[in-house]
């Protein structure tokens, strides 16, 4: 309400203008029908009123006045009528006025008409009780109750959505905004709505609607290994995500497994879109991926000539796989795999060694260059036949050519040698050919260099080297 003097906006209730003093006058608004219905009431007394009158003077007119009390006992009944329904009218304005002022009456009329459906005349009395209610917001909240009920969505926003934050039942509120948002299809305005809802309980109850950013388990930066990055989300859909920074849509790659994340940088964003089509915020991570190369494997001895062998030693600080070879050709993830001290071979040798980190990565190779020449009384080939004489003569092997009992062909090949205490030893080793291959089996033997016996050859677990027995001992 605004001053009629200064038109300065005045409080509500206030009789004066705090501005200029001016006094308000408040004129009663009547509803149509209440003004109706009083013009037709005054109507009806005045009438009255001019019947009597008349009647009374054609009377006197065409009458002699032989008795005029009873003229004057129907004038005072007369007069008695009309005050009886000026006061009827008094009474009936003033409940009239009572019931416009009265917010219990406004709002009780609005929500019985509107549980009848009637809604147009349900919005008229909620306004009014909108326009008188001091305290909380219920008008409000059933005016949009309304709007709803004619289908009119806007209108109903317009009233509902001052009402977040204010002291009323924010559920009711929120219930009634959701309804209105899932009428219209309108996912996108009730996932904002619900993802600003401060009352966890509310945010909590339509959390099917919120299309929250994913997030990564792993941080941004620059790792020295290959990375997993796994995609999670607090809400329920699906994740779309692009490795080229780019902004992801619902045609992107969709998210179903962990991310390797190789060599080189990259630049993942992601969006997660709920059952009902809504798009997250884009979310942005950049990793560099710099592998660092393993170090080369450190050899123990060094190159070099040799009249007593030495165990060819590999020193592996970082755990990776250690590949090499014999012969001088380049290691690779198909040769030999070190695990336990190699025995240094007879003669001229160039081995080859490599370091495989779980990455695949490849270090630079190492290689070494022995010559073991030894001072012997049994030669090589002396050493493979006292093996495979003995075998026979023990029923491993059925012949000279190394026919196993099962059928199998073994060879004998001895092409190293080791030291033991005082003693040195040629290492035969044992290969099975199939199928044109051959393969080793793991199994030792042991030739002293300056008796010829035969021993059974073992690697000790703990400390890597070779330890020998007599091969009768290994027997029963």
């Amino acid at each position: 309400m605004k001053c009629p003097n200064c038109n300065t906006e005045l409080p509500e209730g206030h009789l004066y203008c705090e501005k200029c003093g001016a006094e308000v006058q408040i004129v009663p608004v009547f509803e149509p029908e209440l003004e109706e219905s009083i013009n037709e009431t005054l109507s009806e007394v005045a009438e009255m009123i001019v019947n009597d009158d008349y009647e009374e003077v054609s009377t006197y007119e065409e009458s002699q006045p032989v008795n005029n009390q009873p003229k004057k006992n129907r004038k005072w009944m007369s007069y008695v009528l009309i005050s009886v329904l000026i006061l009827g009218i008094v009474v009936f304005v003033v409940i009239k006025i009572s019931q416009m002022y009265s917010f219990d009456y406004q709002y009780g009329s609005a929500l019985n008409c509107f549980n009848r459906s009637e809604f147009e005349t349900a919005q008229n009395y909620a306004k009014r009780a909108v326009a008188i209610e001091t305290d909380g917001a219920n008008a409000t909240i059933l005016l949009g109750k309304i709007y709803v009920g004619e289908q009119k969505y806007d209108e109903a926003l317009a009233v509902l959505l001052p009402l977040i934050g204010f002291e009323t039942d924010q559920e009711v509120v929120y219930d009634v905004l959701v309804n209105i948002y899932t009428a219209k299809e309108d996912y996108v305005a009730l996932s904002q709505l619900i993802n600003s809802c401060e009352d966890v309980k509310i945010a909590a109850k339509y959390a099917m609607y919120l299309a929250k950013a994913p997030s990564f388990d792993l941080k941004e930066g620059t790792y020295h290994q290959k990375q997993n990055v796994k995609l999670m989300s607090e809400t329920e859909g699906d994740i779309y995500y692009t490795e080229d920074g780019s902004t992801p849509t619902p045609e992107s790659k969709k998210y179903t497994k962990e991310l390797v994340l190789e060599e080189g940088e990259h630049t993942i964003s992601a969006i997660l879109v709920n059952a009902y089509g809504v798009p997250s915020e884009p979310v942005t991570h950049t990793y560099q991926i710099e592998l660092i190369r393993p170090k080369a494997p450190i050899l123990t001895p060094k190159s070099g000539k040799y009249t007593e062998p030495e165990p060819i030693k590999v020193e592996n600080e970082d755990d990776n796989l250690i590949y090499y070879t014999l012969d001088g050709t380049e290691p690779d993830q198909n040769s030999l795999i070190y695990t336990y001290p190699i025995p240094m071979p007879l003669g001229n040798s160039k081995l080859k060694f490599i370091a495989v980190d779980q990455d695949g990565l490849k270090s630079d190779v190492t290689e070494a260059e022995y010559q073991l020449n030894i001072v012997s009384l049994v030669d090589t080939t002396a050493a493979e036949q006292a093996v495979i004489l003995t075998l026979a003569a023990k029923g491993k092997i059925v012949d000279m050519q190394g026919t196993a009992d099962d059928g199998k062909k073994k060879t004998y090949e001895c092409n190293a040698a080791a030291k033991a205490g005082s003693r040195i030893y040629y290492i035969v080793e044992e290969f099975e050919k199939n199928d044109g291959k051959v393969t080793p089996t793991g199994i030792y033997y042991g030739v002293d260099i300056r008796t010829g016996e035969l021993y059974n050859v073992s690697i000790n677990q703990m400390t890597g080297s070779y330890e020998f027995s007599l091969f009768s001992v290994f027997f029963n």
